[in-house]
């Protein structure tokens, strides 16, 4: 059991970004603003950590392909913010989505990175990050007052793919690609099979542990 006192979603949630990952399975009992004791889940913080973010991030979602439903992008939203959320980012910022098709998808691919084949996701920074490292409120557009942080292009023809291919559901492949998206804006990378790629794969399994979408 945790017992402690924080003054605001965003502290409480820092100080659990702290802890080590096995406390994001135990009770806390936790006093806000002066406010009784009360004992709840981490991932009832998790909750309210989220709608609060909800309030300052940006994230239009645009699709080339039928039949995206406003569901679909609701939860595309929740699993970006819960990455931002679990990798520190507590400043208001934009992410823009394009769902696709594997034959758009190939094409912006060729053009952008001059690899001739489809593939699952695309993810456009706009910083060039380490990871760990965040921009600063200083990057930020001072017409929105918002840090573009970049963009991702999903192919939803490969996350069904995929998806049979992995054995889990269509969700879980566009929460893990998603989150993986996210993690490249912020500065992670995977161009080696050793440290690169395992701390990439620590933080995506962490934040789809949050999502409840563990394999």
């Amino acid at each position: 059991m945790i017992d402690t006192a924080f003054k605001s979603d965003v502290e409480l949630y820092r100080y659990f970004r702290l802890q080590d990952t096995v406390t994001l399975f135990y009770p806390v009992r936790f006093t806000y603003h002066d406010i009784h004791p009360v004992t709840i889940h981490i991932n009832s913080l998790l909750q309210v950590s989220e709608k609060v973010m909800a309030k300052r991030h940006y994230i239009p979602i645009t699709s080339d392909v039928p039949g995206v439903s406003d569901s679909k992008c609701a939860f595309i939203r929740k699993v970006i913010r819960t990455a931002l959320t679990a990798e520190g980012v507590d400043f208001p910022c934009e992410i823009d989505v394009e769902l696709t098709d594997d034959e758009i998808i190939h094409e912006i691919n060729r053009e952008m990175r001059e690899v001739d084949r489809a593939t699952d996701v695309l993810s456009f920074p706009m910083f060039e990050l380490s990871p760990g490292e965040l921009p600063g409120t200083e990057d930020a557009d001072p017409g929105t007052g918002l840090v573009p942080l970049g963009d991702m292009v999903i192919s939803l023809e490969h996350v069904a793919a995929q998806a049979k291919e992995y054995g889990h559901s269509n969700r879980r492949e566009l929460a893990y690609l998603v989150t993986h998206s996210v993690l490249h804006l912020l500065g992670y990378d995977h161009l080696d099979e050793g440290p690169m790629k395992a701390q990439m794969r620590e933080h995506e399994e962490r934040i789809m542990t949050l999502l409840d979408l563990t394999r």
